[in-house]
């Protein structure tokens, strides 16, 4: 069992990721950032539905990630309350954030080049459709491919907890690397999602927040929306001080409703 959940997890990890972070290595070693322009004829659509690790390819490795989960899970997992899944929504968003000030911070302090995603040059109405499903599909890909099939499979296989951080890390940076070696300071974001799937057993809220963060830096980034970011970052604060008060009040309420209760029997 351990073979087959180390070599789906390897095979997953190389269509997926293989040639981006070869890349990102590329870059990392002082190549320079890739440029793209994407038209909207007939056949720029085509090419950037079908080429390699683009909108089809992504799709289809966010499918295969999601049957291997399915396959390690064995029997019908135990329904999840949607409101675990929720709650990771605002947290995972928070996480992304602070990974993201993380790499700029640690590439001041530590005086590390550090570039900024490569967004490429959009024409037409078409193009920018499909380039914003394409800016989607990162958080089902990444999300089931490199938090959910890791988790589930190894777990499967009976490697230990610490061993499914490590995995985790390990294959969320990589392809990163584009970003300088400050991106080292996103190991926490692997770990925390992790951590977040453990306790709630619900991938589809880090799905969720994944897909959010880069569709709002995505809008922004082409003025669509451009203040997309601030906006997500308002939502996630305001779901986080709700979940942290939310169990304060019931306290609270049930405190008052017990001592209520006692005066009307003493009475």
């Amino acid at each position: 069992m351990r073979a087959v959940a180390w070599g789906s997890i390897g095979f997953v990890v190389i269509v997926g990721w293989g040639w981006p972070t070869v890349a990102a290595i590329a870059v990392l070693a002082g190549a320079p950032l890739p440029r793209q322009s994407h038209g909207s004829t007939d056949a720029d659509l085509l090419h950037e539905l079908f080429k390699l690790n683009g909108v089809a390819w992504t799709a289809g490795v966010a499918v295969l990630a999601a049957i291997l989960m399915r396959a390690f899970a064995g029997r019908p997992p135990r329904a999840i309350a949607w409101a675990r899944g929720a709650l990771t929504v605002p947290i995972g968003l928070t996480v992304m954030a602070f990974a993201f000030v993380a790499l700029a911070g640690v590439s001041v302090v530590f005086h590390l080049e550090q570039n900024n995603y490569p967004w490429p040059g959009i024409e037409g109405a078409p193009a920018m459709i499909l380039a914003t499903i394409d800016a989607g599909l990162p958080g089902p890909s990444e999300e089931l491919a490199l938090t959910g099939l890791v988790v589930v499979a190894l777990r499967r296989a009976d490697v230990g907890w610490g061993w499914v951080y490590l995995v985790a890390v390990a294959v969320r940076i990589p392809f990163h690397l584009y970003y300088g070696w400050g991106v080292l300071a996103f190991a926490f974001w692997p770990v925390a999602f992790v951590y977040l799937y453990r306790r709630t057993g619900a991938i589809w809220g880090l799905v969720a927040a994944h897909t959010v963060y880069d569709l709002a830096a995505f809008l922004s980034a082409y003025e669509v929306v451009p203040d997309a970011p601030q906006l997500r970052n308002v939502f996630a604060a305001a779901a986080i001080v709700v979940i942290v008060l939310v169990p304060g009040v019931r306290s609270i309420v049930r405190d008052r409703t017990k001592r209520r209760q006692r005066a009307e029997n003493v009475l």
